[in-house]
């Protein structure tokens, strides 16, 4: 998400800290995300209205009033490496990216 701060630059949301299980926090500095499991990639804008409801509990109405899409930012990529978080586990990495404008 990126909006416009009182000196008319752009200023984008990114997550920098994230809560762990154990009650500690671990440093983030990444734009807001959300994973899809297996069979849930169909619909990338779909995932995305999802994302934006579950952690920043915007509504769809609140979302097609405030917020609009940038499509021409839209962009698809598919990476191969290891997990950072299971150590040893090829996995394949796919992210669908886009910027949101807050109007």
């Amino acid at each position: 998400l990126r909006a416009r701060d009182p000196a008319n630059q752009l200023v984008e949301l990114r997550i920098k800290t994230q809560a762990t299980a154990d009650g500690g926090t671990r440093s983030r500095n990444q734009p807001l995300a959300i994973v899809l499991k297996r069979g849930q990639t169909s619909d990338w804008q779909e995932a995305v209205a999802h994302c934006l409801e579950t952690k920043l509990t915007l509504p769809p109405k609140v979302q097609a009033t405030q917020l609009k899409m940038d499509m021409e930012t839209y962009c698809f990529k598919e990476e191969k490496g290891y997990s950072d978080t299971i150590p040893g586990v090829l996995t394949t990495y796919r992210s669908h990216n886009i910027v949101i404008d807050i109007l």
